[in-house]
């Protein structure tokens, strides 16, 4: 279980402004020195991205000078292939918003950027959050601030065979010290001949690095005339760091993507492919996007927190802390595409008190995500009367799914090219040389079978029913949100309600409430029946307020969508397993062999997937999108080795055949 983070101010009597600025003024100087190494390595860089970590983000002067440089590279070599810079910070107590923005007020000429990293800097939550920011003259630099201490964050970085980091800035040398270990996890994700400064150094750390592989160009006695410890690392471990049952493969070629989908899954699937310069096509069944489960005009934005912070807290803290800029950059240049109002989750009875209260008691959230507050002020934050306690999330949102698909797809256009086919209903696909076949339905239009290289699935409820997929978890539930006209009284209210269903300020004159809940079912009528009980949970859990009470009667109208589901509510993203070929590899699992003494987990070539999304897809589809293509590029994933293997789509195969159950019927 991850620590509760804890801001530096909290940690010792200076200031946390006094502390940064000491703790970059070395790394700053460091960073002017090697710029011209930094230019000459991107320069000779052969991949699209380039990698640098630093041991304590300080006060984020030594990522805004390398910031600057890189943007300045991108100018002066627009068409150069390295066209990402990724920047990974472990930090065990970070500052606070209030206090970067403090701090970063010295450096007037790091203003926009500091600017930017200010409005998108993520609540200190346990784990790895990642920020984009795109660049003028093309390309991003890619943000991944690990909180947490470096003795547990470095050993959940993922990494390949042959390493992720680049060039290391290392300050934090305490840690080295107390831990010969760090140095070696460093080495784990290292790349050979990667590039390393060291502001300070004792001949124990010294020693340590050496060690590791980390060969120092000059000595100790360097240090005492103010210069820092250079060297380059020779990498001897030829390890993943992903064990062999949740092997994430990446596919032989990206010239020819296609997705399958017309949801917010695949729009912001396109999306983060076209960031990284991908082309794709899209196939949708129907006449045009966001017609199925994304079809809503609103829905809730706020992460599924618990006070244990178990994965599933973990998962969607991040792709909360992911989604929020995203979401806000889009609100921000169209308002009809949703409000950033907050969330208020009403504490409707008992047992849900007393799951807040342990909740806020937990100390994993700081106030800026999520804060218990009583009626009182949740009725002043929603502007309608409640009468019961609720936990407030004020970084969330209502946003319109249906719009933002399509305002997706227009950003991905301008990146890349976005092909979309519409009526195209995909009936089978098959393996093919060099790729996957996919035949339509004769219903929809007489098209020829298509071939494409790769293939994404992030088609909803109907992704498990290809051959390739039918034996994953998945289960089906249709749901129907109600849209209700708003009254004199419903139309004050300001913030998104959740209870056992939600509520959303008007937009349009309209409410959204739902949502009714069936399991296995695919039935898209709209019945009165679901309508009544989405009313009636609405009364009930709000104490039948007059300003509920003026909805009862309203006529019957909405929307039914089919969700797919998994059972432990976390969606499933990555290669398509095979289900046999699982089963027959790893049947004696229950065993305990080490995973070393098994062949990497075995799956349809060039076949991916994101699904599972369930009724949170809008908080979801971001980082799913994000962390499939970073591996269909093997680009550095945003998120940590344990929450990456919880996310493969093997995942229940793999804990059944561990417990022995090697009989066990696919569907859960």
């Amino acid at each position: 279980m991850l620590p509760p983070i804890k801001h530096a101010k909290l940690m010792c009597s200076a200031s946390p402004q006094d502390q940064a600025i000491h703790g970059d003024r070395q790394h700053v100087t460091n960073v002017s020195t090697f710029i011209s190494t930094l230019l000459a390595n991107w320069l000779q860089c052969d991949k699209s991205f380039y990698v640098i970590a630093q041991i304590g983000f300080g006060c984020g002067l030594n990522l805004l000078t390398t910031w600057a440089a890189f943007a300045t590279f991108r100018k002066n070599n627009p068409t150069h292939i390295c066209r990402r810079l990724y920047f990974s910070r472990f930090e065990k107590h970070p500052l606070t918003k209030d206090d970067f923005r403090k701090t970063a007020k010295q450096w007037p000429q790091f203003a926009d950027m500091a600017a930017a990293l200010c409005h998108s800097y993520p609540d200190a939550i346990a784990g790895c959050h990642r920020q984009e920011f795109p660049l003028e003259y093309g390309g991003h630099l890619l943000l991944d601030l690990w909180f947490g201490d470096i003795g547990d964050t470095l050993l959940q970085v993922p990494s390949p065979a042959s390493g992720l980091i680049n060039y290391w800035f290392i300050g934090a040398v305490e840690s080295i010290e107390d831990n010969d270990r760090l140095c070696q996890t460093m080495a784990k994700i290292t790349c050979h001949e990667a590039m390393f400064t060291i502001d300070d150094a004792s001949e124990k750390s010294h020693q340590s690095l050496v060690t590791a592989g980390f060969n120092l160009s000059n000595t100790l006695s360097s240090i005492k005339d103010s210069e820092p410890l250079i060297g380059t690392f020779k990498r001897v471990n030829k390890k993943s760091s992903t064990t062999s049952w949740y092997y994430r493969p990446t596919p032989n070629a990206l010239t020819d993507v296609a997705i399958i989908g017309g949801g917010i899954a695949s729009a912001t699937m396109a999306l983060s492919l076209a960031k990284k310069g991908i082309n794709s096509v899209i196939y949708c069944q129907d006449k045009q996007l966001a017609t199925a489960a994304s079809g809503n005009t609103q829905g809730g934005f706020y992460p599924l927190l618990n006070s244990n912070h178990d994965k599933l807290s973990q998962f969607y803290g991040a792709a909360f802390n992911y989604g929020a800029p995203l979401y806000q950059a889009a609100c921000q240049k169209d308002p009809a595409l949703g409000e950033f109002c907050g969330v208020l989750q009403i504490g409707y009875d008992d047992k849900q008190t007393k799951r807040q209260q342990r909740l806020a008691n937990s100390a994993y959230f700081p106030l800026s995500l999520v804060a218990l507050v009583t009626a009182g002020q949740a009725s002043d934050i929603a502007q309608v009367t409640l009468v019961d306690d609720c936990l407030h999330y004020p970084r969330g949102a209502w946003l319109n799914p249906r719009q933002l698909t399509q305002f997706f797809i227009e950003q991905a256009k301008k990146l890349a090219k976005v092909t979309l086919l519409f009526d195209h209903k995909v009936a089978t696909i098959h393996e093919s040389d060099g790729g996957w076949t996919l035949t339509f339905e004769q219903q929809m239009q007489k098209q020829q079978p298509t071939t494409h290289q790769t293939l994404i699935l992030a088609n909803g409820h109907q992704l498990s029913e290809f051959e390739q997929t039918k034996a994953l978890p998945f289960y089906a539930t249709a749901g129907l949100v109600s849209h209700i006209d708003a009254t004199p009284s419903s139309n004050k209210l300001r913030s998104v309600l959740c209870y056992r269903g939600y509520m959303t300020p008007q937009a349009d004159g309209q409410h959204n409430v739902g949502a009714s809940f069936k399991r296995d079912v695919v039935d898209l009528s709209i019945k009165l029946d679901e309508h009544q009980q989405n009313i009636d949970m609405l009364l009930g859990d709000t104490q039948r307020m007059p300003w509920s009470v003026s909805l009862n009667k309203a006529p019957l109208a909405g929307k039914t969508g089919v969700r797919m589901s998994v059972k432990d509510h976390l969606p499933m993203v990555g290669a398509v397993p095979h289900f046999k070929e699982t089963h027959s590899l790893y049947h004696d699992l229950q065993k305990g062999k080490p995973a070393y003494v098994y062949a990497n987990a075995p799956y349809h070539d060039n076949l991916f997937m994101l699904g599972g999304l369930a009724a949170r897809g809008l908080c979801s589809a971001p980082l799913l999108a994000e962390i499939l293509s970073c591996q269909l590029t093997g680009e550095p994933q945003p998120i940590s080795q344990d929450l990456l293997n919880q996310l493969n789509p093997n995942r229940y195969w793999i804990k059944q055949l561990k417990q022995g159950k090697t009989n066990h019927g696919a569907q859960q």
